[in-house]
């Protein structure tokens, strides 16, 4: 039997990424989407999400299933569309779609992210669900991607994702103030964010899995260890208490030349490239954020079982 077809806008190409990569390598400075866009990144990512290593990932879906009917019920019958921002492959988004659907079989589900292949995944599986879907190739950091396809849609209130630390993956007052402009009076937002803890948040990425997840893109170009060294490390954001921010490079040890899209590319020892990075939250600065920079109204907080990973359900403010 054929397979269903699955409707994506495209706001950012595959040659754009193609030529932005490039351009980062040469830079020093891979930005977040690559860690999820080229094939070895996208199979160490879903390697990742289902061995149980990456905790956020695990934090976020849990909260989400236990506290889902709860969820539920704070929501309008009359929702029209689910907007995952960074959606992945749309696993953590699965349950909540479900619930929605025994409500109104018309709410759509609208992933957006810069992975091609995460967003046919997140795609077809609601789609073999019979949830009406349409995804957004676009880059989540830059507003006028989202809006030209997202800011100025009609219909009722809209239930806009932001689940797995995702906010953290951006500079959060600047982020907080776009989503600020891409949410409609009512709309409602879920969110959430990992409690920073001296003792367990760096031990949750400098291990061997999210290393290899770490690698992927480097790996891609030939780019391994064996060349240099990965290195992870806290830094406090002072720009608000409560703050923090992992952040990780490659450090070069011994010269190499890439090929890169046709081009070479060379690297001298105690070089570095620059990583992605991943914001950590106080409980007091993570709800600075969504109360007073995204400007939302709490509706239900949630806490996972070791402390250390918040959600919130929130609301636009309706005049």
């Amino acid at each position: 039997m054929a397979e269903s077809l699955i409707s994506v806008d495209i706001v950012l190409t595959e040659e754009e990424l193609t030529r932005d990569f490039t351009e980062s390598l040469r830079r020093r400075d891979l930005k977040e989407f690559f860690f999820y866009w080229l094939p070895i990144s996208v199979q160490a990512w879903l390697s990742l999400c289902t061995d149980g290593a990456y905790k956020n990932f695990w934090r976020s879906r849990t909260l989400l299933q236990h506290h889902l009917y709860e969820m539920i019920e704070a929501l309008p019958w009359d929702l029209a569309e689910v907007v995952s921002l960074g959606s992945g492959q749309g696993i953590k988004d699965r349950a909540l779609m479900e619930a929605l659907r025994t409500r109104n079989p018309t709410v759509v589900y609208r992933p957006v992210d810069a992975s091609q292949s995460l967003l046919e995944l997140a795609l077809r599986e609601m789609s073999s669900m019979g949830i009406p879907t349409r995804g957004l190739k676009a880059d989540i950091s830059k507003p006028e991607q989202l809006y030209c396809c997202l800011g100025a849609a009609a219909g009722g209130p809209r239930l806009v994702l932001l689940l797995g630390n995702t906010l953290g993956a951006f500079d959060p007052l600047q982020y907080c103030q776009g989503l600020r402009l891409l949410l409609r009076k009512g709309d409602y937002l879920l969110i959430d964010g990992e409690i920073f803890d001296p003792a367990s948040t760096l031990a949750g990425y400098d291990n061997p899995q999210n290393r290899r997840f770490a690698m992927g893109p480097l790996m891609s170009v030939g780019i391994s260890e064996e060349v240099g060294t990965l290195v992870f490390e806290t830094v406090t954001d002072e720009r608000l208490p409560g703050l923090y921010r992992l952040q990780k490079h490659f450090e070069f040890l011994q010269p190499c030349r890439v090929l890169v899209a046709g081009n070479f590319i060379e690297f001298s020892p105690s070089e570095r490239v620059r990583m992605n990075f991943s914001y950590k939250y106080s409980m007091q600065s993570f709800e600075e954020l969504v109360c007073k920079r995204a400007g939302m109204v709490p509706l239900k907080r949630f806490l996972s079982a070791d402390l250390n990973f918040t959600m919130f359900l929130a609301q636009a403010p309706t005049s």
